[in-house]
């Protein structure tokens, strides 16, 4: 019999795989990367398969989830906190949402009462991810004033610093001129567009487990 040294055997082979991605498909490494770390889950087909659905849009509730996850977050929470009206301990965002609160990763909405929402059903654009992620990679260096590396995020949108970060950190990348609006030349981040499930897996891939290689 020969004896296999533990120390060196390496982690077990993931078994995870979604219908809906296959291997060779463009968010393929960034998904099983996070779900074989069980950061990101899928959907029952019903027939004993899961599917992604990369296509969709995700929720602030979704990626407060995701984010936590990733970033390690283990903070116990007292099951009388409750930062934000409309997230209840009953919620089932509620215990990541709290975490990444209270790593500064996200902000809620001011309400007239003087209370905050969180709005955890609501999609999340490319430029809220950005700063999540930026966020809870703490991300800190200083951005010249004059650095613009996307067209369509000047010094003047809230999510610039964000943005200018995770690019630097090789976390997101852009898309070349052509679009709806968009004069050429010049690399455009779309900053207001929703953020898909397959673009907020490689996105947090990228910040939390760059080059990430998973056991087959």
């Amino acid at each position: 019999m020969v004896k296999i040294d533990q120390a060196t055997a390496g982690p077990p082979p993931c078994t995870i795989e979604y219908t809906d991605v296959p291997n060779g498909s463009p968010f393929y490494p960034y998904i099983r990367c996070l779900a074989c770390r069980n950061i990101v889950g899928g959907y029952d087909n019903g027939d004993g398969t899961l599917s992604f659905r990369p296509g969709n849009n995700v929720t602030r509730g979704q990626v407060a989830k995701f984010v936590a996850n990733a970033a390690g977050y283990t903070d116990d929470i007292p099951t009388t906190r409750q930062s934000f009206t409309d997230v209840p301990p009953t919620n089932t965002f509620w215990l990541f949402i709290e975490r990444a609160y209270a790593h500064g990763v996200i902000s809620g909405y001011d309400n007239e009462d003087g209370t905050f929402s969180v709005r955890p059903n609501a999609n999340v654009t490319r430029g809220q991810m950005a700063k999540f992620v930026a966020n809870a990679a703490n991300y800190t260096e200083d951005i010249p004033a004059t650095q613009q590396t996307f067209q369509d995020v000047p010094h003047s949108s809230p999510f610039w610093l964000f943005t200018e970060r995770a690019y630097a950190h090789n976390v997101i990348s852009g898309y070349n001129c052509g679009g709806t609006g968009e004069p050429c030349p010049g690399l455009y981040f779309r900053p207001n567009a929703n953020v898909t499930r397959g673009q907020t897996s490689k996105f947090i891939s990228n910040a939390f487990f760059p080059n990430c290689q998973t056991p087959r």
